[in-house]
Parts: C-alpha cells; sequence; structure tokens
C-alpha cells in the first residue's frame, strides 16, 4: 500500500489512469457546499496528492445551458504532464423527450488549462435511451456511437459501428488499450475488433443452461451474457470477462449469477468461468469487472459480489489474478481492523507495475477496529 488519503472526500475516484513515467491520474465529479457540480483532477507524484479543479465549460450557446453540470466525465492521459477532461454539456431542450448533447475537451498541460469545443461531436438522444455519454479506457473516448483517439496532435475521431444495420452504437463501450489490434466492448454483450476496413464484431459463443444440479431447486430457462471488460495480453491472447446472468420468466432477471471468462485464441472463443465462490459471502460468485494485464502474461481483474438474499443490499469488491489458467484471491495490505475495497486497477505501461485504487474503512463503522480509520479513506496499491 503506497499511501492513506486523509480526505474522505476522494474516496471513489471516477476514472483513473497512469502516465509512462508512474505519474498516477484521478478523476473525480465532486460536489461543492452550494450543490454545484465541480470537476476535480488529482496527480500522485510518489509522494503526495495535488488537486486542480477543472475549470467551467465555455458558452456553446446564445441560450442558457439546461442544467449547470456536465452530463458525464472521462479522462485521457497522455503524457506525465498532459491530461484531457471530457464534459459533455447540455442544450435546453427542445422537449420534454429529447437532450441535445455537445463534447468540450479541457486539456491541462505544463500546469496551464485549455478548454475546446470539438467539431462534430453532437448528438440528440430521447432520454433514458442511453447510457454515460462518454466514456475513455487508456487512449479510446466513446462519445455516443463513435470514437475519439489522440494521435499526437490532434482527435481523430471514428464512427463505432458494423456492417449490421440493427448494431447498437449508444450506451456503454469499453476498450483494450492495444495499439495494433485494439478491442472494444460495447453495450455490454457486442465485441468488437479494429482491422484495417473498421471495427468487426467477433461473435460470442452462447453459454448454454447450467445442470439442474448446480443450482438445485432453481428452475433456469434462460442466461444473459454482460460482457463488462476486455483485455489483449496478445493477439492471440484477449480476454473478455463478466458474467453470466440465469434466470426464469418468473424471477425475470434476479437469479443465480456465473462469473465469465471467454479466451480468444485468434481463431475462437473458449469459456473458462470465473473464480468460484467465496463461501463467506453467502454463495454469491463475483461479477468480473474491470481487467488489466499483469505484464507477465496473466491478468489482475476485479470481482464485485452482490449478495444474494432477499433482505441483502451489501456488496464487496475483491482483487482477483488469473496466471497460466489458474485464478487466485489477492489480499490487500490494510491497517489492522480494516478492510479494502478496490474500485479501479490501471497498468503502468510497457511494465509490471499495476496499480490499484480503492478505500479502506472499517467493517462495523467502528473507529476502534480500524484504528485512525473511522470514515471510508481512498488508498493506493502498487504491485512489486
Amino acid at each position: 500500500m503506497l499511501a492513506v488519503d486523509n480526505d474522505d472526500t476522494y474516496s471513489s475516484p471516477k476514472q483513473v489512469s497512469v502516465a509512462a513515467d508512474g505519474t498516477l491520474w484521478a478523476l473525480y465529479d465532486k460536489f461543492s457546499s452550494d450543490g454545484v457540480a465541480v470537476d476535480r483532477l488529482r496527480r500522485w507524484n510518489g509522494e503526495a496528492w495535488q488537486t486542480f479543479d477543472v475549470p467551467p465549460s465555455p458558452i456553446m450557446s446564445t441560450e442558457q445551458f439546461y442544467g449547470e453540470s456536465p452530463v458525464d466525465i472521462a479522462m485521457v492521459v497522455t503524457s506525465a504532464q498532459q491530461v484531457h477532461v471530457f464534459n459533455v454539456v447540455e442544450y435546453p431542450r427542445d422537449s420534454p423527450l429529447t437532450v441535445t448533447l455537445g463534447t468540450v475537451v479541457h486539456t491541462f498541460n505544463a500546469g496551464r488549462w485549455r478548454s475546446d469545443i470539438l467539431s462534430g461531436t453532437h448528438s440528440t438522444h430521447v432520454n433514458d435511451s442511453w447510457g454515460d455519454p462518454v466514456s475513455a479506457d487508456g487512449s479510446w473516448v466513446r462519445l455516443f456511437g463513435r470514437v475519439l483517439r489522440w494521435d499526437g496532435s490532434s482527435w481523430q475521431l471514428h464512427t463505432l459501428t458494423t456492417p449490421d444495420p440493427d448494431f447498437p452504437t449508444d450506451g456503454t463501450a469499453v476498450f483494450s488499450d492495444d495499439e495494433a489490434e485494439p478491442w472494444a466492448v460495447v453495450s455490454w454483450a457486442k465485441v468488437l475488433r479494429r482491422e484495417s476496413s473498421g471495427w468487426r464484431e467477433i461473435g460470442l459463443p452462447a453459454p448454454g443452461l447450467p445442470s439442474p444440479r448446480e443450482f438445485p431447486g432453481y428452475e433456469i430457462t434462460y442466461t444473459l451474457e454482460h460482457i463488462r471488460d476486455v483485455v489483449a495480453l496478445d493477439a492471440d491472447d484477449v480476454w473478455a470477462v463478466g458474467e453470466v446472468g440465469m434466470s426464469n420468466e418468473e424471477h425475470e432477471g434476479n437469479g443465480p449469477i456465473r462469473s465469465l471468462a471467454l479466451h480468444w485464441d485468434g481463431d475462437s472463443w473458449s469459456c473458462h468461468w470465473g473464480p468460484k465462490n467465496d463461501l463467506s459471502l453467502e454463495g454469491a460468485e463475483p461479477d468480473l469487472e474491470h481487467a488489466e494485464p499483469d505484464g507477465a502474461g496473466g491478468m489482475w481483474v476485479t470481482g464485485h459480489h452482490q449478495l444474494r438474499c432477499p433482505w441483502c443490499f451489501m456488496s464487496r469488491t475483491e482483487l482477483l489474478h488469473l496466471s497460466e489458467g489458474r485464478w487466485t484471491r489477492e489480499q490487500l495490505p490494510v491497517p489492522d481492523g480494516c478492510k479494502a475495497e478496490v474500485t479501479a486497477l490501471v497498468q503502468r505501461p510497457a511494465s509490471q507495475e499495476v496499480y490499484a485504487v480503492g478505500n479502506i474503512y472499517s467493517p462495523d463503522g467502528g473507529k476502534e477496529t480500524c484504528r485512525d480509520f473511522p470514515a471510508q479513506r481512498a488508498a493506493i496499491w502498487r504491485t512489486g
């Protein structure tokens, strides 16, 4: 564990990224005392955090925006001194059913901010028909159904589509940051590979129905894959992780969950599932959420447990490692009496250093059981 943050307002970063020299950046959307959203950028230099307020978005219309805060924020780090923060802002609503969104990028370079309106990145949507309007992984940014990537001097705009006319382009997307052959997951269940002719869907295998003996007393009539992340360890060594939900018409999607790890060997997918459940969590298997290469042929993955019982509203995140086909659980170092919660993983480029960012907390909220940390506190861990 590298550090514990004494300021509990920074306990859950929205996004974390690391530069090639090991400088760690974290992005937060916070609220000021008067309730207005204030985006904040923090930089960890190995010894301490520095905090920077992201500037407000420039006026993009002669009319007032609907609302006073950005819809969403995302970050791309291009060097130890340069980081780009994306805001999606709302134009006034023409009707109760639609909202027009525009994109602003704030560039922090050597201690100075510059804000630009990105042309060609506006979109109008029906309310509730899209997920987060902007997200970023590594050097990739998704804006609605389009993709941006920094080429060293400017942002290049691409369209995230396939030959399938019914292919969904809105909703959530995550990327593997592979320079030669990047991969993406869109709308939770479509895996794409970037080729010379554009993005191509690489179809996933159907998980099928489990044996009745596996979940006694629960009739399963259908399953639903939910892919949360993709990581390319090599051109013929790609992993897509998530979970399979199992249910029937009566329970409508609230049935058992099996953690899922699919492997692409360059020709086809194979299913390796995920780690078995931790019996201390009342039988809940983890949802595999975020994967990062470990730099040695394996990968680190966060597993999110949602306790499966009618009266439970608790969850826990753990850190998992896959190496040579074997899953292990990692116990992160914490002060006496504390528990750890991992919220983000990031690999330092071209290295075996992986950073985990999350929180330490007292399991019962009492100061006496967790030394000097009665409330949730942000923490940083690193491999090696």
